[in-house]
């Protein structure tokens, strides 16, 4: 569908590979038995939307480059309350958990980022430095996995 009106050219609105006017939101329609399960869209949790956990997943790694580390594990928790099964939010809490020296939480996100994405190596090579933080002699073989699977740090 299309908007009513279109944005005057003056505002400098340009027109992408869709056709639709720069700058405006598109939003879905819930489905008619979504408003009484309580659910804002259908196949969402409690309310929220994909959009509202990438947001808080963007958030999170904007704090852990910024070396804000326990800021960004509240802004990835929420991350992963809306979206549990995501190997790349899971890995990012693993890396804020490991950075502010949490190491049994750290193994716990990484180890379920490996579970998620077998061949990950970075998940591999996070659950290694963590295990051996805790002295685990189960970091060696997540060591090896990683240099197998290739981290990206090289």
């Amino acid at each position: 569908r299309r908007p009513a009106s279109n944005p005057p050219a003056s505002t400098g609105a340009r027109r992408g590979r869709d056709s639709r006017p720069a700058g405006r939101r598109w939003a879905r329609r819930p489905q008619p038995g979504a408003a009484a399960a309580g659910a804002r869209y259908p196949g969402s949790v409690s309310g929220t939307s994909e959009s509202e956990a990438y947001e808080a997943f963007c958030h999170g790694r904007w704090l852990l480059e910024a070396r804000e580390y326990r800021q960004a594990t509240l802004a990835l928790e929420r991350a992963k309350a809306l979206e549990p099964d995501k190997g790349s939010i899971r890995e990012a809490l693993g890396r804020a958990y490991l950075s502010s020296r949490s190491y049994l939480r750290a193994v716990e996100e990484f180890s379920a980022a490996v579970e998620l994405h077998p061949t990950d190596g970075y998940a591999h090579y996070g659950l290694a430095r963590s295990l051996d933080r805790l002295g685990d002699p189960r970091a060696a073989r997540h060591y090896k996995l990683a240099r197998f699977f290739g981290t990206g740090l090289e």
